[in-house]
């Protein structure tokens, strides 16, 4: 076969580039500076898997990065030009070599090693190791996956209670790996006794986790019973595990799914939201300069509508609250000031950004809200945070106050009553302890903290404490933040600050709705009762921080706001929460208190303003540029035109929709305040005015065959006052059925100290008041509960 000259001309001109071109690679020993730079580069490559796992710079971002980014950046350029000076084999293919190598000089020592554990674990546990696999994949598919899947998609469960990474990675390692190994040991036991046991607890095993696997799809995909779902889940669950045992394609399918012990914790851990919930990272947004930065005190309070402070002048309440009261002396009161959301997961990023919370899928972290008040005062503050969303400050410029975040068994115990909802028939979840919008304290486990050498309940009055042991003497560049969880249920202090135990109500349905839409009209009466005494104890909280800001001589020059997160109805027939046409006054009102350095004189503002106008007024105070776009104005900018509609927010982590309202809205919750507790919080119906008699004087009533029964006697046998829980809650039933609704005295070592109307709760008459803390007296105290007359539905005497 002869070549042509087309040919024989390529083969020369490849040969003539081929002795014009040097080798493209050599073995050339490279130099020290070399070799540091090739190691630098692989260490490199492990940061970048890193980043691209975890998260924490995106491309475009490069001349925000930090010194330690931009050296491994500039590493790559000049690794780049050593590798075009000295021509050796590209890094990745040496690094491929030196793998196979090691991999050749490892795998017989690997084989051996595996060849090993498989025999002592089968000498251990005397169970077949396809048993463990068939553990695992059911464990990850009946309990990891739906608990993933649930809080995956409320990434705030972690963001609220401030979960941190090692919590997150503890968490992963109790589902994913200690709760299966868990089910083998089980299973290990019982077939050391005997090889039939073990193949018993291994059918019993998979029933188990077949039954949890299906009663979640089931619930969902049928309109079952409770019973009817059950027994279902448990035959089928049955019949896999009698094809476990019997057939060998059914084992192999479980084997099979052995995977997902890997595929489920992984996907998880690598859903970014989930990420940015408990890495604490820096922001992106751009500080501001400020003209003069006196100190800021800001504090958030949560579930707090205007109308719980007002009289019927529309005044702030001195009687009941006088260190409100106090501080609206020297500070603007913005009366007709309203939230942008009903839910704090957005009405606190709004306030802290200056921005409505439209964007789907946000949680309150930097990923999400770059810009806000924190970030712009980055460089002039040193800011003290407390609350629950702390990735909202960066990490590089705030002093967190993580004492408070929940331990790993707190975070456990909630998510075993998240996955018990998960589990549960619809007509048996209502049994369970509820799930709330506050994110944590599910299982309602105490937590704990040392002080000076005791351990003490870590509740709110220790948040307050600590808050204040934080506010130093310095005149300028300090903030301190506070978002307390008070006065929002549950409901368990009194002003003093002595604390109760009552029932809880808190996510509680009554005829399959919400509180208060399908409960008897009186008990939003008896828990709007022991709101206002809740209010009353942030009221001490604000005397205690005025106290200790004037002990320290700053308060005149202070920048002090204080405000709350969201409103709630305490009206029969309304959603407490749920925004209504009725109830918009009691969701979207909340007070607003801002005082300005050297400001000595109080004032009413009823202008329409809104939470995401207090940063441009902090702004504003400090004179300061914001240094991104704003959707609030400066509370006392009147230079522009006052708005006309009030802007909410109706949204959840998939839509978001805004919607707007009149400037003027009825304020019904303020009506329904008055009417129960004008005369005072403790004398409520229409004896409220016989508060303060003697017990001796009461008339019994006409019909005095119906008498109540006090359900906590024993608590006042001998009352500590110095104890942390004092019986200030009395409740009890009665003697009789009551065939209408009656008015009820109780009497305290001899004097009547509180009224209260019966109200039915689960087709029994039951009747329940707060009682003033200091009418107790040290030892025993003698309580009486009397029956005082009959009364109509509206509270009326008959």
């Amino acid at each position: 076969m002869t070549t042509g000259p087309a040919t024989n001309f390529g083969r020369r001109a490849s040969d003539e580039i081929a002795m014009r071109t040097p080798p493209e690679h050599t073995n050339t020993r490279l130099p020290v500076w070399a070799q540091i730079g090739d190691g630098l580069t692989l260490l490199l490559a492990v940061a970048t898997l890193r980043v691209a796992i975890f998260g924490g710079i995106r491309i475009g971002t490069f001349f925000s990065m930090s010194t330690p980014w931009r050296a491994l950046v500039g590493l790559v350029i000049i690794c780049g030009v050593r590798h075009y000076l000295i021509r050796t084999s590209p890094l990745h293919a040496r690094l491929w070599g030196w793998l196979r190598s090691a991999w050749s000089l490892l795998a017989p020592f690997a084989v051996r090693c595996g060849r090993w554990s498989l025999n002592a674990f089968n000498r251990t546990t005397r169970m077949p190791a396809e048993n463990t696999l068939h553990l695992f994949a059911l464990a990850a598919l009946a309990v990891a996956q739906p608990l993933f899947d649930v809080v995956s998609r409320e990434p705030a469960f972690f963001v609220a209670r401030n979960t941190t990474a090692g919590q997150l990675a503890g968490l992963v390692v109790i589902l994913g790996v200690g709760l299966p190994l868990g089910l083998v040991a089980i299973e290990a036991i019982f077939a050391r006794v005997h090889e039939d046991a073990g193949k018993v607890v291994h059918a019993e095993l998979v029933t188990v986790l077949g039954v949890m696997t299906l009663l979640p799809v089931l619930k969902r995909l049928s309109g079952m019973d409770a019973v009817t779902l059950i027994a279902v889940s448990a035959l089928l669950a049955a019949l896999v595990a009698f094809g476990v045992h019997y057939y060998r394609a059914v084992q192999m399918f479980l084997t099979a799914m052995s995977p997902a012990a890997v595929v489920v914790p992984v996907l998880f851990l690598a859903n970014p939201d989930i990420r940015e919930a408990v890495v604490v990272a820096d922001g992106a947004g751009n500080p501001a300069e400020v003209e003069r930065a006196p100190p800021i005190v800001f504090v958030v309070l949560d579930e707090l509508p205007t109308s719980s402070l007002m009289n019927r002048d529309r005044e702030i309440d001195r009687r009941l609250f006088p260190n409100f009261a106090r501080l609206a002396d020297n500070a603007t009161w913005f009366r007709n000031a309203s939230t942008v959301s009903s839910q704090t997961v957005w009405s606190v990023p709004a306030m802290v950004s200056g921005r409505y919370p439209v964007e789907p899928g946000a949680v309150p972290t930097l990923r999400y809200y770059p810009n806000n008040l924190f970030t712009m005062l980055s460089d002039s503050y040193q800011m003290t945070v407390f609350g629950r969303f702390l990735q909202l400050c960066p990490a590089s410029a705030c002093t967190y106050d993580l004492e408070v975040h929940d331990t790993l068994w707190d975070l456990a115990a909630d998510l075993g009553v998240v996955y018990l909802h998960i589990l549960a028939p619809e007509s048996l979840a209502g049994d369970l302890p509820p799930i709330v919008g506050d994110w944590r304290g599910f299982a309602d486990r105490r937590r704990f903290r040392n002080v000076e050498g005791d351990r003490r309940s870590n509740d709110r009055a220790v948040e307050f404490g600590r808050f204040l042991a934080t506010i130093t003497s310095d005149a300028s560049g300090r903030l301190y933040f506070l978002h307390t969880l008070t006065p929002h249920m549950p409901f368990e202090f009194v002003p003093s600050g002595a604390r109760y135990r009552p029932p809880r109500y808190q996510g509680r349905q009554v005829g399959g709705a919400r509180l208060f839409l399908n409960s008897d009209p009186w008990l939003p009466v008896v828990l709007q009762q022991q709101h206002l005494l809740q209010v009353g104890f942030v009221d001490t909280f604000i005397g205690n921080l005025l106290d200790r800001m004037h002990r320290l001589g700053i308060y005149d020059e202070a920048l002090i706001i204080v405000t709350g997160d969201h409103g709630a109805s305490w009206r029969h027939g309304e959603r407490r929460r749920g925004r209504t046409d009725t109830n918009l006054a009691d969701i979207l009102l909340v007070p607003l208190f801002v005082k300005l350095p050297h400001q000595a004189e109080g004032a009413v503002s009823d202008r329409m303003v809104e939470t995401v106008d207090i940063v441009p007024t902090i702004a504003e105070a400090l004179g300061a540029t914001v240094p991104y776009e704003l959707d609030g104005r400066p509370l006392l900018d009147r230079s522009g035109p006052e708005r006309v509609s009030r802007s909410f927010v109706q949204r959840n982590y998939e839509r978001v929709r805004v919607e707007t309202y009149a400037a003027d809205l009825e304020d019904l919750g303020l009506e329904h305040k008055l009417l129960h507790f004008e005369s005072g919080l403790y004398g409520v119906g229409p004896h409220g005015s016989w508060v303060g008699r003697e017990v001796s004087s009461l008339e019994p009533p006409a019909n005095g065959a119906v008498t109540a029964t006090l359900a906590n006697r024993s608590a006042f046998e001998n009352v500590n006052r110095d104890s942390a829980s004092l019986p200030v809650h009395v409740q009890g039933t009665f003697t009789a059925d009551l065939v209408e609704r009656v008015s009820v005295g109780i009497g305290v070592n001899g004097v009547l100290v509180a009224t209260t109307v019966s109200f039915l709760e689960e087709g029994e008459w039951m009747f329940a008041s707060m009682i003033p803390d200091e009418v107790l007296v040290a030892g025993r105290n003698d309580v009486e509960v009397f029956v005082l007359g009959t009364v109509s539905a509206d509270g009326t005497q008959r």
